[in-house]
């Protein structure tokens, strides 16, 4: 960060270096339609108090469970839900302009969307819905919210967050890319442990068996094959690894409830 920029007014007329928009709590329930923005606008940070959900951001897919803050950062397409089981309940605040960005890039967390298992970090959402919308209140978000920022790098920074070596390794390669071939079993061997431990690993602390969960990217990404390209279904299934067109056309209907024609011909939009 530059001696110029720190010195900018928050307010001043010709840029905005920083400014404290809100914040509020956000309670979904098992009807709560998926939440769609391209390039957006400004940063949200959020907190998972209770229940799951899922976030899709500049195509990486995570679960996000009690504990877990994910970050919408300036510029980002993304999509989030909530579990229709277990719809999530969070704490969330939103900030914009360029000094966002600088304390992004400082504390290396630009690419950073989703930071697991840190309940510490609640204590910075509850100050910032105490806040109001003075000018008084806007500096104090600005010290908040780079205080919150110093310790969520610091938090990205220690390994795993206190994760298993071997759980954060199994979450690396299930989040490689979807074309990518992957078997569990190969990989427990390789890790030297069984499929089985680290199935019960993995759903432990994200909710939802490894399986399950490459499964949901794999069909995730077909649901932008079939809006976007003009690969045929055949052409899809071989890309994403399945055994032939039917029985990827199977799973993709339990999935969304339509078939791939039926999803490529409307454009529906999933909202899960």
């Amino acid at each position: 960060m530059t001696k110029t920029a720190l010195g900018m007014s928050f307010f001043d007329n010709r840029a905005v270096f920083y400014r404290f928009l809100y914040s509020s709590w956000g309670i979904a329930d098992a009807r709560t339609p998926a939440i769609e923005n391209t390039n957006y606008s400004c940063c949200t940070v959020e907190y998972v108090v209770s229940g799951k959900g899922y976030l899709d951001i500049n195509g990486k897919h995570f679960v996000c469970s009690p504990g877990d803050v994910y970050f919408l950062p300036p510029g980002s397409d993304h999509r989030y839900w909530p579990d229709r089981d277990e719809p999530w309940h969070k704490l969330f605040f939103n900030v914009e302009g360029s000094g966002v960005l600088e304390l992004l890039d400082f504390y290396k967390l630009t690419h950073c969307y989703h930071i697991p298992q840190v309940p510490h970090l609640r204590s910075y959402f509850d100050a910032m819905l105490t806040l109001g919308y003075d000018e008084e209140s806007n500096r104090r978000s600005s010290i908040l919210f780079h205080e919150f920022l110093s310790h969520a790098g610091k938090c990205v920074e220690q390994p795993g967050n206190g994760y298993s070596e071997k759980l954060l390794k199994l979450k690396k390669a299930l989040d490689a890319p979807v074309e990518e071939r992957f078997r569990l079993e190969e990989f427990a061997a390789a890790e030297g442990v069984s499929a089985a431990h680290l199935v019960r690993l993995f759903r432990k602390e994200f909710g939802i068996p490894p399986g399950q969960y490459r499964m949901r990217l794999r069909l995730d990404a077909a649901t932008q094959f079939l809006r976007f390209s003009d690969l045929s279904i055949k052409e899809i299934a071989d890309r994403l690894g399945f055994a032939d067109q039917y029985t990827f056309s199977g799973c993709f209907k339990r999935h969304t409830g339509y078939s791939p024609s039926e999803y490529r011909k409307n454009k529906i939009q999933i909202t899960k």
